[in-house]
């Protein structure tokens, strides 16, 4: 009687065992793919975000630098030098206009609506408002009416200045956004097969358990 017993605890044993640590085997691998999934997701966000504020920057800054190349042009008057330099403007400006709800978009996506509504209700509008002078003092010297070009060139410098001042606001904002994502991915523990220090028996069966309350 003792004999079999034995060997019914054994077997039971062994059966429990099996099925348990297949049990725990299946479980934990399915965790540890959810959290490659999970964390392939976000590297991907914060590659995507990394790429929306690099194109934004250049954009922004070559807008900027083809206003004021075009702003000090019209305020020399000089015919041959106002023309190329308008002739880049009206480039940068075209590729602006080509690109902007694409921009507003991923902004709103990628970082926000409050991001979003900055750069849509505010910047948006001040490049309008400055490219909108320099339009009406360009046509007021091809008309020759210097009067009225100064008129209209009073004040873009100052708008300019300030708009800098704001776009470079936001988009440090925008990298330290970008600097704060890309540090919580790169500190994240990633936990897999590879990563020997994370599978010790007591780990592995308080991370079951842990996660799946949290679950």
């Amino acid at each position: 009687m003792a004999l079999w017993q034995a060997l019914t605890v054994t077997l039971v044993g062994f059966v429990l065992t099996g099925i348990v640590g297949t049990w725990i085997t299946y479980y934990w691998q399915t965790q540890n793919w959810k959290r490659q999934q999970k964390y392939i997701r976000e590297k991907e966000q914060s590659e995507k975000q990394m790429a929306i504020t690099q194109e934004l920057s250049r954009l922004l800054d070559k807008r900027r630098y083809r206003m004021l190349r075009a702003y000090h042009s019209l305020k020399r008057n000089n015919v041959k030098k106002l023309a190329d330099e308008w002739r880049k403007y009206d480039e940068i400006l075209f590729e602006w206009n080509d690109n902007l709800n694409g921009h507003v978009t991923e902004l709103r996506h990628f970082f926000g609506r409050d991001k979003q509504d900055y750069f849509e209700s505010y910047l948006i509008g001040e490049y309008y408002r400055a490219g909108r002078a320099l339009e009406e003092a360009k046509v007021a010297i091809d008309s020759k009416r210097t009067g009225d070009a100064k008129t209209h060139l009073d004040g873009v410098e100052g708008i300019l200045r300030q708009l800098s001042h704001n776009t470079n606001l936001f988009l440090k904002e925008l990298w330290e956004e970008n600097e704060i994502h890309r540090k919580y991915i790169e500190e994240k523990p990633q936990i897999s097969y590879n990563n020997i220090s994370k599978l010790s028996c007591w780990y592995l069966l308080k991370n079951i358990f842990v996660t799946r309350v949290k679950v």
